[in-house]
């Protein structure tokens, strides 16, 4: 076999699934069937020096309050396979549950700025991805909800699901609904 032929048989082992769902409108998580306007994916492939990375976005409409999902492939050139998150998350000096933790920290002090009363927090954390940044470094993509610690309590605001990125110690807050392209 020829090396080259191992990140497109890892590519395609990796999207088959969640890409072919997509294609054929059955991406919904709870079994139902959705049309192409609620039904979106992006590819977002990005190479480095050392790295081939692929970046899958799928957003599957349940309402206006969710962000989307990730799936992601590295590959690196250099060592002939794919990268792992582990070796990924060791790469940054990171584990899975540090990242959560520290998502949660950079945000909770700030949600409830605009809802004084509210008792909000990050909730249900997850990595999903990564890709290799430019600098050969994890770029991370985590999703998690934003809502109110206790709804039995108090229900301030209806929650979100939304999309955070981490690079370089700091987390961004992905905005896929933004005019701008």
């Amino acid at each position: 076999e020829e090396p080259e032929q191992e990140p497109e048989r890892a590519l395609t082992a990796a999207l088959q699934l969640p890409l072919s769902a997509v294609l054929d409108g059955t991406a919904g998580t709870d079994g139902s069937a959705l049309t192409g306007r609620e039904n979106r994916c992006l590819l977002y492939p990005t190479e480095t020096e050392r790295y081939l990375c692929l970046t899958f976005f799928r957003d599957e409409y349940h309402t206006d309050l969710n962000t989307g999902h990730v799936t992601s492939l590295v590959y690196d050139k250099e060592a002939g396979q794919q990268v792992t998150l582990d070796e990924a998350l060791a790469l940054a000096g990171q584990t899975g549950a540090g990242l959560c933790q520290a998502l949660a920290d950079q945000f909770n002090p700030t949600l409830g700025q605009d809802v004084p009363d509210a008792d909000l927090c990050i909730q249900n954390q997850a990595l999903e991805g990564f890709r290799m940044g430019a600098d050969g470094q994890p770029v991370f993509y985590l999703t998690a909800r934003t809502d109110d610690r206790d709804d039995a309590v108090l229900d301030a605001v209806s929650g979100a699901d939304n999309l955070y990125i981490w690079a370089g110690g700091t987390f961004t807050l992905y905005d896929q609904h933004t005019l701008e392209p």
